[in-house]
Formats: C-alpha cells, structure tokens, sequence
C-alpha cells in the first residue's frame, strides 16, 4: 500500500477543505529564514488538526543565525496548534539549494540539534539526492528521517518519505496540483511514525 501527501505553502492560493481530503496528512511550510512566516501554516494546520488529520509543518532553511530561525520555527508552530510537541505533528527542515541565501551543512545541523532539545526528537530532514550525497558522514542530519525529494520513476536511497513530483493533480480537497510524497505502507503505519 503506497499513500500520496500533499505538501504545500503560500504558493497554493487556495483554501484547504479538510472534510473533503482523502488524504491521512497534509504537510505545510511554516516558515523561512530568521524572519518569513508562511501566511498559509496557520488555518490550515489548526483546520488539519481540529479534523483530526496528521499535520506536517516544515522551516526554510537559509544562512540567517540557526538560532534565529529555529526560534520563529517554533513560535509559528506553537501560535497555531498551542504546542510544538503533539502526536498529530511532524516537524521537519527542508535544506536545498539556495543561493542567494544559502544554508550550510553546519547551520542545518545546529537547527536540528536545536529542534531536539525543545521537542525531544530531531525533525524530519528534506533534502534532494545531490545534496544528501554531499553531508558528511557522521552528520547529525543522516540521524533524521529522510524526506527525499527526487522527481522520477524510484527513490535512489532508502528513505521515509519521498517526494516525487511537483505537480500532483490527484487530491479532493486540493484543486491545484501540487508537490506529493509517498509513504509505502499503511495509514497505521504512518500515524506511529508520525508521532516519534
């Protein structure tokens, strides 16, 4: 059994109907940098939430202070479902190529660090082939569950999620295609893993 979650932000202008996905989770970005607050994260992960769906909610990874970001991670989150530790919730860090404000392997490793001090569980760590080719062995980050993102018929290395493309038309609730992962098992698999 493979289940497919959308993962949008701000660049979806459209509003979610949680009643009307057909979908166990829906993952959304929250934030970028030390000072970008997606406008989107707040409805949609309390409506996900008080529907009694998974929510997801991922940072933007940028060269600002790791501290910084970390902290409006974290803020944005608990400003909208009151906690940043909760069974419906999967944090993760998205570090990908970025060149205008490019986030290095030691600041995403300082974020995660971060995370795990506040929540008790490193987050979820999304990346693209080339880059995961590029950490370090021994890294923090290949600690983190991976949520890969390479667009294509397989996924080159084993990973939690995997995201496979970014125009995913096949979502009720959703009108607009958009970035999808796949999860290769059941939803009660991904409801225990979800919460660890």
């Amino acid at each position: 059994m493979t289940l497919i979650i959308p993962d949008l932000s701000h660049y979806e202008k459209i509003t979610i109907e949680p009643a009307a996905l057909r979908t166990p989770a829906l993952i959304n970005k929250v934030s970028q940098g030390s000072d970008f607050s997606d406008s989107t994260w707040f409805n949609r992960a309390r409506d996900i939430v008080q529907h009694g769906e998974l929510i997801g909610g991922y940072h933007f990874c940028t060269n600002a202070d790791p501290s910084a970001q970390v902290s409006l991670f974290l803020k944005d989150v608990r400003n909208s479902l009151g906690a940043v530790v909760m069974p419906q919730l999967k944090l993760a860090l998205d570090w990908e190529d970025y060149p205008q404000a490019q986030c290095s392997q030691t600041q995403a490793e300082t974020m995660a660090a971060a995370i795990e001090v506040v929540t008790g569980k490193l987050p979820l760590f999304y990346t693209n082939l080339a880059k995961y080719q590029t950490i370090t062995p021994g890294s923090l980050l290949l600690s983190c569950d991976l949520w890969l993102a390479e667009y294509g018929p397989t996924a080159k290395v084993p990973c939690q999620l995997w995201q496979f493309t970014d125009s995913y038309g096949g979502f009720e609730g959703v009108n607009v295609p958009c970035d999808a992962s796949k999860w290769a098992a059941d939803v009660c698999s991904l409801t225990d893993w979800w919460a660890k």
